[in-house]
């Protein structure tokens, strides 16, 4: 908590939902590991009516039992959070609404790049590469662990999973900014503090804690934030470096038969 704070208290006062996001990512988790997917589904579904982002924790239940369940209850919680503002808004406003969502979702501003793989590669490298080729890759990089499917019953892989999850939705999202960061900080601060903190371990932990806890404080002067952090993408940089340690850490534990 004390690792994360600066991040959270940057998210709140800039008046956005991400701590939330990361407070229900975590819950969904714990209520999986605690044997209630039904729960774990309705958390999901919350989440992603806030965040549609967080509809990829969905994936999660492919590490657990009562996945029946867990598609019931993720059903019927969309059906419910999807008609209850019917409560408060007439139906032709409420449709008028979600079909404007829809339209903004399909008419995604591609132009944006933020603290992301994208940004970096378009700061950095001025590639011009479409955000769904990159964001493709990064669903294909983020997925290759699961073909280790031996490795489901094991707590440390799926914990291990759940970190590069909480990452993986920040830094290949192309609309990332300084806020989003309480989510991937999170994963960075839980791996850490599980992994085994050696030398590479521990500098990949104090650079994220520099570049995504330090950087948005009066820590930095504005124009070191102004003239490079922001417009280099930094914070990326330490988020994308734990992302690709943790998902060849897991490919490790992932394809690594035991002796």
């Amino acid at each position: 908590f004390w690792l994360i704070l600066s991040v959270l208290i940057s998210s709140i006062q800039s008046c956005q939902s991400n701590a939330l996001m990361a407070a229900l990512l975590i819950y969904s988790f714990s209520m999986m590991e605690s044997g209630k997917p039904g729960t774990a589904a309705f958390l999901i579904i919350l989440a992603s009516f806030i965040k549609i982002f967080s509809l990829a924790a969905l994936i999660l239940i492919l590490f657990y039992p009562g996945k029946i369940r867990f598609m019931i209850s993720a059903l019927v919680s969309m059906i419910i959070l999807l008609t209850l503002p019917i409560l408060v808004v007439p139906f032709e406003q409420l449709k008028y609404l979600y079909e404007s969502w829809g339209k903004l979702l399909a008419e995604d501003q591609t132009y944006i790049h933020g603290f992301s793989v994208t940004g970096i590669l378009e700061t950095w490298l001025h590639a011009g590469i479409s955000n769904k080729i990159i964001q493709l890759t990064g669903i294909v990089l983020f997925c290759i662990p699961l073909l280790g499917y031996k490795k489901y019953g094991d707590p440390f892989f799926r914990k291990l999973f759940f970190f590069s999850l909480l990452i993986w939705v920040v830094i290949f999202n192309h609309r990332a900014e300084s806020p989003t960061y309480i989510i991937a900080m999170t994963g960075i601060t839980a791996w850490f503090l599980t992994s085994s903190k050696k030398t590479l371990q521990i500098g990949l932990f104090i650079l994220s804690f520099i570049l995504i806890a330090l950087s948005p404080t009066d820590l930095f002067p504005k124009s070191l934030k102004n003239n490079f952090i922001v417009p280099y993408c930094l914070m990326a940089v330490p988020a994308i470096l734990c992302w690709l340690h943790i998902q060849l850490e897991l490919y490790k534990v992932a394809f690594t038969t035991p002796k």
